[in-house]
């Protein structure tokens, strides 16, 4: 399924030299928060619906545009966006999540309106669209590296985590070194001088 709208927006993004985007669209007069985002070279659009009982839904995409699989909702997901919607059993027709995609499309700006997420709140997004992948998913500052003792190894739920805001190969060495990466709640915890120390550099160098 290709989302012509969102890939005008990348292009316009790439000319801002821009690796995400926030917007709002609203589907049927229900308001939800969009962000377009790059996360280890992948396209992802988180969609998040707003309210008293917020849901995040993470839609791969391909350097193309195009949804990476026929586009479908884990159950749980699935009725919690009809609900949000009004949607009712015994319709017409039934609901879709094809359509629904394709008109977050439609109602997509094609120009980067100059509103960035930062790399702490694209990492919350994609832990609360996937919980099950993450650990600590009410973290999302990186506040630092833990070496580990020789009996521990780095689980793959950090792993995963670390390469939400850190290159592939960094995190590959940290690995090989027995690092986990640690995380906060706290965003005056966040080590801005760590997130910008890679390793990966200076064994290029």
């Amino acid at each position: 399924m290709y989302l012509a709208h969102l890939h005008e927006l990348y292009k316009d993004m790439k000319a801002h030299e821009a690796d995400s985007a926030v917007f709002a669209v609203s589907i049927e007069k229900h308001p939800f928060s969009c962000t377009l985002a790059i996360i280890q070279e992948s396209f992802h659009l988180f969609i998040t619906a707003l309210g008293e009982n917020p849901f995040t839904i993470d839609v791969a995409l391909d350097r193309n545009f195009n949804t990476l699989e026929r586009f479908y909702l884990p159950l749980d997901l699935y009725r919690k966006l009809r609900e949000y919607l009004g949607i009712k059993d015994g319709g017409k027709e039934p609901f879709r999540t094809t359509a629904f995609l394709q008109s977050v499309d439609n109602a997509t700006p094609v120009r980067f309106n100059g509103n960035r997420s930062t790399g702490a709140e694209t990492t919350r997004l994609a832990m609360v669209a996937n919980p099950d992948l993450y650990e600590d998913i009410d973290k999302p500052y990186f506040c630092g590296w833990h070496k580990n003792p020789a009996s521990y190894s780095v689980r793959e739920k950090n792993i995963r985590k670390s390469l939400l805001r850190f290159p592939k190969r960094e995190v590959e060495i940290r690995t090989q070194m027995n690092m986990s990466s640690c995380w906060s709640a706290n965003p005056d915890e966040e080590n801005l001088d760590a997130l910008n120390h890679l390793i990966a550099d200076e064994s290029i160098s």
